[in-house]
């Protein structure tokens, strides 16, 4: 299938791709979520997101590997 995804932690690997889409889709999202904007706030985050109690997941186009999308679950 064409529309499949790959899910997996965030992790600091994943800076410049995750800042990058957070550039590009900050107008459309800014009143709903607040994502990190540098590189100290994304390692932040991946710090908070990596927990017993919080993970974040990237969402990537499987088959491109496209970072697509960011989902938190608690």
């Amino acid at each position: 299938m064409a529309n499949q995804i790959l899910l997996r932690k965030v992790s600091l690997k994943d800076r410049e791709s995750f800042l990058a889409a957070a550039r590009k889709s900050r107008s459309l999202h800014q009143h709903w979520v607040k994502v990190p904007r540098t590189a100290d706030t994304f390692r932040r985050y991946v710090k908070e997101m990596n927990t017993d109690t919080d993970i974040a997941y990237l969402v990537k186009a499987k088959a491109n590997k496209a970072l697509v999308g960011n989902i938190w679950v608690s």
